[in-house]
């Protein structure tokens, strides 16, 4: 006999009752009897009373087969199945059996099919019929984030979330992007083992175990020049030919091709951004990399222009540079300082109060500032409306027919200066200096800082950005200033 078979004993009356009843209407007791030791009968019994018998059957059973796919390696196990070797069981139909998955070194699960639950390595399957179900395994390689310098900063993409979890086992070949994400007072100076980077991205092919390292840094140096083409894009340079970037996220480190001091920052487009510095160097970034564009005889201070054709440089070997569909070198024999213009003016100032102008089709002239002061910064709302800032907190003002002085109320030198409209105009300095123009006077703001603040620029009067010494970074949010990146001596997270 096997399975399904039914043992009969006939007296005089059949019946089949479920196990353990008895019959109600003649309140005779049944007599269950075990039927054992028939080869390949499991569980079949009879149950036998007077002149009746009761036949039992036994339960249905139903098979679950376990299938392994895939070019990966692994065991599969629970419920009587062992497989590689048993790959298949026979139990009674119903039975819940949970399954689980264990890859071997090299590769990974890669995903369960046929289960009636899947969590992780596990598969809970109900053998209610003849079931299959898959296992899929694939070749597998790890990606391990390491990170390194005195910063602090997280890592994230891909699974991998570091501080904690600074490690994943994927699928060889699949491509990951990760992001750092520095902590306040400290950036990301770099990254290594990326297929390619992006600021605080790197995109990495698995197609081996991979090592990526996320370099978290502080700042220490001086911060000279700061500009941006909106909110979620601004640059910042300074000494050591650093370049630092905001992504409206963070703040990176860029690749820099020179290691001489950068002064200034300005571009006329997201992809078209120069800056100048130390023995006359011009760098350019064209969306995707800075690259040095050409040297001049001078170390150069500032930067402006209207267009990629059209930049203006100024150096403190009294030169006047341009650029673009004419280039040119014009000498003053004064060192100059700031240099800003609305077509057709362009405004030069510089030692001992100087101030030149540029006339397209007019040519060059002095105007009397009435200052002797040495003049660092210069910014305009309009023809009409111009600032030039520079020591002893001397504040200059244009209104189209002359320059005047008014008062500051400060006598911190001052280096820089930009604004949104003639309502609204920030100036920076020495001492942490910080003031802000209203339409009808200057007014000192506290920002926190006694650094030396170099420079200045924002992309509206809620989004302010000042820069300076000791690394520096503060941002203007509309009602007050914050540090953004200042020294950190913490070390890294991690």
């Amino acid at each position: 006999m096997g399975i399904g078979h039914t043992l009969q004993v006939h007296r005089s009356t059949r019946r089949r009752l479920p196990l353990g009843l008895s019959d109600s209407t003649s309140k005779r007791r049944v007599a269950v009897v075990a039927v054992v030791g028939l080869a390949g009968f499991l569980g079949s019994t009879i149950a036998a009373c007077n002149s009746d018998v009761v036949i039992l059957e036994n339960p249905t059973a139903s098979t679950l087969t376990v299938v392994m796919l895939g070019s990966g390696w692994g065991t599969v196990t629970g419920g009587g199945i062992d497989c590689g070797s048993t790959c298949s069981v026979t139990v009674p139909s119903g039975t819940s059996i949970t399954l689980t998955a264990i890859a071997t070194s090299g590769s990974l699960l890669a995903g369960w099919s046929g289960c009636d639950f899947a969590s992780g390595s596990s598969c809970t399957v109900g053998v209610t019929s003849n079931r299959t179900v898959t296992a899929n395994f694939l070749p597998a390689n790890t990606l391990t984030v390491v990170m390194l310098g005195s910063g602090w900063g997280t890592v994230t993409g891909g699974g991998i979330d570091c501080g904690s979890t600074c490690s994943v086992t994927v699928p060889s070949g699949t491509s990951i992007t990760l992001t750092a994400t520095a902590a306040s007072g400290s950036l990301l100076a770099g990254w290594s083992g990326c297929d390619s980077t992006s600021g605080s991205s790197c995109t990495v092919g698995v197609t081996s175990n991979k090592t990526v390292t996320a370099n978290f840094g502080t700042l220490t140096g001086l911060l000279s020049g700061v500009w941006g083409s909106g909110p979620n894009d601004v640059w910042v340079v300074g000494e050591g030919g650093i370049i630092l970037h905001w992504d409206g996220g963070a703040w990176s480190s860029y690749q820099s091709p020179t290691t001489k001091s950068l002064a200034a920052v300005w571009g006329s487009a997201a992809s078209d951004v120069w800056s100048v510095g130390e023995a006359g160097i011009i760098l350019h970034w064209d969306g995707g990399a800075w690259s040095i564009f050409t040297n001049e005889a001078n170390s150069l201070t500032s930067v402006w222009g209207t267009a990629a054709d059209d930049v203006w440089a100024v150096s403190a070997g009294g030169t006047v540079s341009h650029w673009g569909s004419q280039s040119w070198d014009e000498s003053t024999g004064t060192a100059l300082y700031g240099v800003w213009g609305n077509l057709p003016d362009v405004w030069i100032v510089g030692e001992g109060g100087a101030i030149i102008r540029f006339q397209i089709g007019g040519g060059w002239s002095r105007v009397s500032s009435g200052t002797t002061e040495w003049l660092y910064g210069i910014w305009g709302s309009g023809p009409d409306d111009v600032w030039a800032v520079g020591d002893s907190g001397q504040v200059l003002h244009w209104n189209g027919n002359e320059w005047a002085s008014v008062l500051s109320g400060t006598v911190s030198n001052l280096s820089a200066v930009w604004g949104t409209g003639p309502n609204d105009a920030w100036a920076v300095g020495t001492s942490g200096a910080v003031l802000r123009w209203n339409g009808a006077a200057w007014e000192a703001v506290s920002t926190g800082t006694t650094e030396w603040l170099y420079g200045i620029w924002g992309s509206g009067p809620n989004d302010v950005w000042a820069v300076g010494s000791g690394g520096t970074i503060l941002h203007w949010n509309g009602s007050d200033w914050s540090s953004a990146l200042t020294p950190n001596t913490q070390g890294r997270s991690g």
